[in-house]
Order: structure tokens, then C-alpha cells, then sequence
């Protein structure tokens, strides 16, 4: 019994600490869980000592002392991750994180992060960041550390996981036979047709936006031209976006959703909340995501298709044996290719562009290798000659190397009742999140160099050279003698992540990765549109123009690229013509 104000303050702060220890086994999740122990319980106790202590200030000491026990645990040396260096704000909560990350800078903010702690570090109470190529084996490989339940919760835990999401390896194994029946050599064959088709459009719509204005959004045509290509892939069409435009915004939805997903990334149990309260805002994006899954799929399922396409494989129309797929599976299945495959695989395009206007002697030389291999009159969207342009990939892999689509990796977690893990000499506890940062990775020069933090596609060629190097990189590196120290290791090398849950579209994406290189440099020339862009007196782009006041610098493009989930970016304006040795 409570029978004196010391035992009143005694019974919060015991009680607080229990709370803490319910938080630190369980980690609960669930709304009604949360809501007993961080409103009802209080309540409870501001009920029971209301004629010791006014509400307010049982509310006041519970909630203080909760922070405090929380705090002071995650700083001291009983937290199992204590001996991992990282800033003090990190180790305290995921906050820090999200707060540094919110502009869209959290790949340069963890890569400050092991440019000061090491390969090392603590970005959260119980979740670290790696950039040691030693760790990919055993974090990524085959038998390596499940994916999180960060996926997950980046959908707001849907009725059926994709398969991202999944995270048990023998189940993942199971789900991941469809997909690889559908991207296979062979199945890539029936994809071929149509993506060349779509790649000739995507010529032709530049073109013939050009014709109609002085600048176009080379990143926007981007994007309308791989979720036509993925709408294709996955349902067999049912998108036109590069000729009727994004009409029903659902691009400008979808961004929404995808900086949502930044938010849950690092605090799931909101997902968890804003799914079980219906919170109309926050998942927006996501909700509309499944809306067009849903309609996709059902339409597929009514109209059938005349090709094979990805759905012709999940719903394992190619082995009756196999028992159909339920309708939420695929609809999962089906939201996650269109946007997986159209959102990396354009900004990956972008970005190529980029760097090769920005780098004029290399756009020369990948120009002269094009020519060479599809002189004016031949299909560039042939691929019967893309095996020998080792320009061309080489190329391709530099853009990989210095954004890859997922900017801070995969997320993982060591399970609960494993014991935990031994990555390298280091020892990680169970429960514990981690990741490879591959932003940090490809850029450190342990693992590429000369010019870690520049484009130099001769790095991937057998015999590099410097002097496709512009003026301003060699003067930069001109103590670097290219017969010495350089280092490249390609195992360090992880666009696509690695090992059993890479990515299962990397062949696909690298087919339409050349198709559509190979045809715009052969048919066209591109330049920036003006390294100073008046936003108020440019003519408008095909797809809604430059927003704003002010000018456009050419270094607006890579201060514009946000890490959010995937890799997002800006307005890449250009203007382009027709290449004579072309007509």
C-alpha cells in the first residue's frame, strides 16, 4: 500500500522501469500493446495515488523516468551494442537518424559517419552501419542475416508480404522460384519485343518533344519510359504514360509514399500505428500503390495476355501443377516489380546521362563505340553486339558504382534466439539491425581508386587510362600515377546487393540499360539545356516544366539525388538533336 508521498513517486518510477523491461524483451509493436502500456497503465496509476499526486504529475514523472531508464540504458555499457562508436543522439534513438535524414541526405550522412567512426558504426540503439567488404559474404551471402522487419513495415504491413519483405530464407527460396523462372535467360527472350518497341517510342518522344520546345526532362522521360516498360513486363501492358503522360498524378502520389517510407524505415512501429488507426496522410502513396496493383491484376486476370509476362509466372501459369497464387500475393508481387523495376532502372538511366554530358570526352568515346558496333541504319535495340561494348558497360557500372539504386543498402536483422552473429571479428548480437552501407562502400578508395568520388568508367577496362579524365579531375589528381595504387575490388562491388535476396531483375534491368544507351546515342546528341536555365522565361518541358524561380546549375542534378528507400532525383533539362549519321 502507498502511504506516503515517497512511496507515491517510488510506485511510478518502479513501475516506469518495468515498462522499460516489458519494451527491452518484447519490443511490442502493436497499437493495443503500446497504447496499455504507455496510456492506460499511467491512467491506471494516476487513478490509484490521485490523492497523493495530481494527474499531471504522475503522467509528468512516468514518462520522464521511462526516458531516463531508456536513455541511460543505451548509453551504459550493459547496452550489448555499447562498444560500437557512433554519435550519442544515434545511440539514443532513431530520431537522430530520421532527423539527419529528411532532406534526403542519409547515404552522405552515414558516409560522414564512417569517414569519422570507421566501418563500424552505431546509427540507432540497436542498428549499425558497415562499409568493411568483409562483411558482405556473411551478412548478404547465402547463409547469411535475414532482411528486417523494416520491409515490412515500409508497406505498412500488408496482408501479404512481397518479396522484399519476406524473412524467413527457406520461405524467401520458395516465393523466389516464380521470379526467377520469369526473369531467366530464356524468359528474357519474350521480353525483348516489346521493351525494343518501347525504346523506339521513347526516341521517337524525345524527338518529338523537341520539336515542340527548346529544353526537355530527360529524368522525367526516364521514368515514364520504364513504368510503360514494367506495366508491360509485369501485366502485359495497360500503361501509356511516355504518350498520354502521368494524367492521373499518380507519380506525384507515389513520391509521397515513398518518403513515408523513410519515416517507417526508421520508426516501424508508427507504420504499425498508422496502419491499425487508418491515417489517411501518412500512407497515402502506399494505399494508392495497391489501389493500381489491384486494378492491374484483376484486369490481367480478365483480359489474359498474348505474351508471357511476369504475372504469367507468379500466378504459375507455366506449371498447372503448382496450386494459382492467391490474388494478394500478386497484387504484392505486382506493385513491387512495377515500381522496383521502373524506379531504380531510371535513375540509373538519369544518371548515365548525366555524367556522360558532364564528361564530354567520354560521351565521344562511348558515341565512337556505338557507331562502331550499330553504324546509322542498324537497330541499336539489337543486343547482338552489346557482349562485346566493354565501353558501354563499363560505363554503366561507373553510374552503378556511384549511385547505386538502394544508396544505403539492405536493411537485416540477426534473429531473436540465434545467439547472435560473428561479421569478421566483430561479434553482433541478436536483435540487432545492420546494413551495408553500399554508398560508403563503392566510394571508399580501400576499394576504388584513383578518383574514388569521380566518374571514370576506365577503371572497369583492363588497361585504364587517364586521359579521358576531364581537365578539372586530372588537375584534382595529378600526383596519382595510374601505373600504381590503383585498387579495384569488384567484390566490394554490390549494386544489386548480393547472394541469395539480390536483386532478381538484374539481368532485365541490364537489357534495357543498353537498349535504350546504345539507341539515344545513336540517334540523338544530348547537351545540358544551359548550365544557367532561367525558370521563368525557358520554354516548358514536354511534362510540366521547371517549377520555381531562379536559374538551373548543372551541379543542381547531384544536389538534388535524395536517398529515399530507393534513389530518387530532380529535373535533368536538356536539349537534344538529331545525330546526322543517324537519318
Amino acid at each position: 500500500m502507498v502511504s506516503t508521498l515517497r512511496d507515491a513517486f517510488l510506485a511510478i518510477v518502479l513501475s516506469a522501469v518495468i515498462v522499460h523491461l516489458i519494451f527491452r524483451r518484447y519490443e511490442p509493436t502493436h497499437t493495443i500493446s503500446l497504447l496499455a502500456l504507455l496510456l492506460v497503465y499511467p491512467t491506471f496509476l494516476s487513478v490509484l495515488l490521485w490523492s497523493w499526486l495530481p494527474v499531471a504529475s504522475t503522467f509528468a514523472t512516468f514518462y520522464i523516468t521511462l526516458s531516463l531508464s531508456i536513455f541511460t540504458y543505451r548509453l551504459s555499457p550493459l547496452h550489448p551494442l555499447s562498444q560500437y562508436p557512433g554519435p550519442v543522439l544515434c545511440k539514443l534513438s532513431k530520431l537522430c537518424l530520421y532527423v539527419n535524414s529528411r532532406n534526403g541526405k542519409q547515404h552522405l550522412y552515414i558516409q560522414s559517419l564512417h569517414q569519422k567512426y570507421g566501418d563500424i558504426v552505431r546509427i540507432g540503439p540497436n542498428e549499425l552501419s558497415i562499409s568493411d567488404p568483409n562483411a558482405i559474404l556473411p551478412v548478404l551471402g547465402t547463409y547469411g542475416v535475414p532482411r528486417s522487419s523494416v520491409w515490412a513495415a515500409r508497406s505498412l504491413f500488408p496482408p501479404v508480404d512481397s518479396l522484399l519483405a519476406i524473412r524467413d530464407p527457406g520461405y524467401h527460396h520458395q516465393r523466389r522460384r516464380p521470379w526467377s523462372r520469369a526473369l531467366n535467360t530464356l524468359a528474357l527472350k519474350d521480353y525483348e519485343h516489346p521493351i525494343r518497341a518501347r525504346v523506339t517510342q521513347l526516341a521517337n518522344s524525345i524527338l518529338g518533344s523537341c520539336q515542340q520546345s527548346t529544353i526537355t526532362d530527360l529524368s522525367d522521360w526516364m521514368c515514364l519510359f520504364t513504368y510503360d516498360v514494367m506495366s508491360d513486363v509485369v501485366f502485359g501492358g495497360g500503361s501509356e504514360m511516355m504518350k498520354e503522360g502521368d494524367n492521373d498524378g499518380f507519380r506525384k502520389v507515389l513520391d509521397t509514399g515513398m518518403r513515408s517510407v523513410m519515416i517507417f524505415e526508421q520508426m516501424p512501429w508508427l507504420a504499425q500505428i498508422s496502419k491499425n488507426l487508418s491515417l489517411p496522410v501518412v500512407g497515402e502513396g502506399i494505399a494508392r500503390l495497391r489501389r493500381v496493383g489491384a486494378e492491374r491484376a484483376s484486369s490481367r486476370a480478365r483480359s489474359g495476355s498474348t505474351r508471357k509476362d511476369l504475372y504469367f509466372y507468379l500466378s504459375h501459369d507455366d506449371k498447372p501443377e503448382i496450386p494459382a497464387a492467391s490474388t494478394c500475393l500478386l497484387i504484392a508481387e505486382g506493385a513491387l516489380a512495377t515500381i522496383a523495376g521502373s524506379d531504380t532502372t531510371s535513375s540509373v538511366l538519369s544518371n548515365i546521362f548525366y555524367f556522360l554530358m558532364r564528361n564530354p570526352l567520354m560521351y565521344k568515346r562511348l558515341q565512337e563505340e556505338v557507331d562502331k558496333f550499330y553504324p546509322s541504319g542498324s537497330d541499336p535495340a539489337d543486343g547482338v553486339h552489346y557482349k562485346e561494348m566493354v565501353y558501354l558497360d563499363a560505363v554503366i557500372n561507373e553510374t552503378l558504382r556511384l549511385y547505386p539504386p538502394l544508396l544505403s543498402g539492405s536493411s537485416r536483422e540477426i534473429p531473436f534466439g540465434s545467439g547472435g552473429r560473428l561479421i569478421g571479428n566483430h561479434y553482433i548480437p541478436e536483435g540487432t539491425h545492420i546494413r551495408i552501407h553500399t554508398y560508403t562502400l563503392h566510394r571508399d578508395p580501400r576499394n576504388f581508386s584513383p578518383y574514388p568520388e569521380h566518374f571514370w568508367p576506365d577503371r572497369w577496362l583492363q588497361t585504364p587510362s587517364s586521359s579521358q579524365l576531364s581537365t578539372e579531375d586530372r588537375h584534382d589528381h595529378d600526383d596519382i600515377q595510374l601505373s600504381e595504387n590503383i585498387n579495384h575490388n569488384t567484390e566490394a562491388f554490390i549494386p544489386f546487393s548480393f547472394g541469395p535476396s539480390n536483386c532478381v531483375g538484374k539481368n532485365l534491368a541490364w537489357m534495357e540499360m543498353r537498349m535504350v544507351v546504345c539507341t539515344l546515342v545513336q540517334k540523338m546528341r544530348f547537351e545540358f539545356g544551359s548550365s544557367s536555365i532561367s525558370r521563368t522565361t525557358a520554354t516548358p518541358f514536354t511534362h510540366g516544366g521547371l517549377p520555381g524561380e531562379g536559374q538551373w546549375e548543372v551541379e543542381e542534378w547531384e544536389n538534388s539525388i535524395r536517398d529515399e528507400g530507393t534513389l530518387q532525383r530532380g529535373y535533368l533539362p536538356v536539349i537534344v538533336s538529331r545525330r546526322s549519321t543517324s537519318m
